[in-house]
């Protein structure tokens, strides 16, 4: 590898907090840049711009993210070079951030001991969101749109099917959740609008 090529500027981030979730900037290295892939940043999710990365060896796992030329991307897959253990090899697909402002349904008694349910904002989390499908369906005569989105946080956001998210301006209710693997969580979560 001729480190020459090495001249692009990356940021590494690194997702920190527990309640309040934020992309934080660890350091800055120097990389070969190929853009102009695509990839696939979590299963159900449609293909995005990837670059792959060429960089040496740094603590960079899957649950960070990079931000080149003003774009935020995900890392997906992080590969020691066979031929030159000193480099790795890192794909990422862009992923712009969003904030998502996190909701739960909290079971509670009223003062005649009744059972009441109210929605509590239990925190915050970076996100970033992939198209999933788009469908349209006739119900009694009326047209109803279902928008759903693959949402991915970072591992130490965890939510439940039942909870709400505000993201884009709108509130979206989680419909299935899945553990993705040691670095990311992913759930689907869905805006019903009436035509």
């Amino acid at each position: 590898m001729n480190p020459g090529l090495m001249n692009k500027k990356l940021q590494l981030l690194r997702a920190d907090g527990t309640e309040n979730i934020i992309w934080q900037p660890v350091s800055t290295v120097w990389a070969k840049v190929v853009e102009g892939k695509n990839g696939l940043a979590v299963p159900m999710a449609t293909r995005s711009p990837a670059i792959e990365i060429t960089m040496r060896d740094t603590d960079i796992t899957e649950a960070d993210a990079v931000t080149f030329n003003s774009n935020r991307y995900l890392v997906t897959s992080v590969i020691q070079d066979t031929e030159h253990p000193v480099y790795l090899k890192v794909t990422a697909v862009q992923a712009p951030a969003y904030t998502a402002d996190i909701y739960r349904p909290v079971k509670t008694k009223d003062s005649m001991n009744a059972t009441v349910w109210n929605v509590e904002k239990i925190g915050s989390s970076v996100c970033s969101l992939f198209e999933r499908y788009v469908t349209a369906k006739e119900e009694r005569g009326h047209g109803e749109t279902s928008t759903a989105l693959i949402m991915v946080t970072p591992k130490s956001c965890i939510l439940k099917e039942g909870d709400s998210v505000d993201v884009l301006g709108s509130r979206w209710k989680v419909t299935a959740c899945y553990q993705m693997d040691q670095y990311k969580n992913r759930c689907q979560i869905e805006r019903v609008a009436d035509n």
